[in-house]
């Protein structure tokens, strides 16, 4: 069997979630399985997706109790019962082909854990057109840090990886042990670092994670909710992020790059989340409350490591 689960969670974008459906719609025939997971009332979107019922084969909606990410995902995981394990976010349109293209994928190559590629980012529908913007580098791990890019395509394609996007990732089955996003990670609204958490766990039990820049999809700028503002530097969202972040370090990396990361989250920092030095020169424009972030930050950080620490020392380094 290799067969396609289609996980999509989705919480009040309605419109971007009926455009969704409608290109996976479009291939159906190649996807074997869809799982939708909405948000707490959220009845619009459950409206919307009540009309694809009888369009979709095998189609299953979920009505969740909690706005999370993570806690939607593990929804859908726990309901899925095919071989490859697509996830996707509520505010993407797949191009034709993108199912039979991550099928073949899998079948040609059994070492292969995980595959995804670039979410080209679209403000409008006449950006459709537009070329890759090839890089040297996704998806890697460096001594200094985690190298993204990943909407921007990759000059040597496709290439062996360390982490995929979460709104262009599929993964097979059988490279976890158990099929679930790790709990800690979850807090609310659209928490980060679960797919960095996953890409390692597949990694570590000897699979490869790779990039291809022919499995791209369009990725819409959607209008978040207000928890999660990414820019906003005071807020709650950035403490989580901190500390899943740290969580995730201690858990795989090697312990020069943990300390490497402890060092930078709380000298320097970044422009949302910043360090004591960042902090300084950003206190004449965000006034003198910005120089507390850096002491707030110490709490994630520290919170995630022990955390991290404990789970590492207790896996048998066998399977995740």
């Amino acid at each position: 069997m290799n067969g396609i689960s289609l996980i999509i969670p989705t919480y009040k974008r309605t419109t971007d979630f009926e455009r969704t459906l409608k290109s996976v719609y479009k291939q159906i025939d190649d996807i074997d399985e869809v799982i939708t997971i909405i948000g707490p009332d959220d009845i619009d979107s459950f409206n919307v997706a009540r009309s694809y019922k009888d369009k979709l084969q095998n189609f299953k909606v979920i009505q969740n109790k909690k706005a999370s990410v993570v806690n939607a995902l593990n929804a859908g995981l726990a309901l899925s019962t095919q071989d490859i394990i697509c996830m996707t976010d509520d505010d993407i349109e797949l191009p034709e082909g993108w199912a039979r293209r991550i099928k073949e994928a899998f079948l040609n190559d059994p070492k292969m854990g995980a595959y995804g590629g670039p979410d080209k980012l679209i403000t409008n529908k006449s950006q459709k057109k537009l070329e890759y913007n090839p890089v040297k580098e996704v998806g890697v791990f460096k001594w200094n840090g985690m190298v993204g890019n990943h909407h921007l395509g990759i000059l040597k394609s496709p290439s062996t990886v360390d982490v995929l996007k979460g709104v262009n990732l599929s993964f097979r089955r059988g490279a976890i042990k158990e099929v679930s996003i790790d709990h800690f990670l979850e807090s609310k609204g659209a928490e980060q670092c679960w797919e960095i958490d996953l890409a390692q766990k597949i990694q570590g039990n000897g699979y490869k994670i790779v990039y291809d820049n022919d499995i791209f999809l369009f990725h819409y700028i959607s209008e978040r909710q207000q928890y999660d503002k990414r820019n906003d530097l005071f807020s709650e969202l950035n403490y989580y992020k901190i500390l899943n972040i740290s969580y995730v370090y201690a858990k795989f990396r090697p312990l020069h790059e943990i300390f490497y990361s402890i060092f930078y989250q709380l000298l320097i920092g970044t422009k949302v989340q910043p360090g004591i030095i960042r902090a300084v020169l950003m206190s004449k424009k965000e006034g003198l409350k910005v120089l507390l972030l850096p002491i707030k930050n110490i709490s994630p950080v520290f919170t995630g490591l022990l955390s991290g620490f404990k789970h590492r020392i207790k896996s048998d380094h066998t399977q995740y």
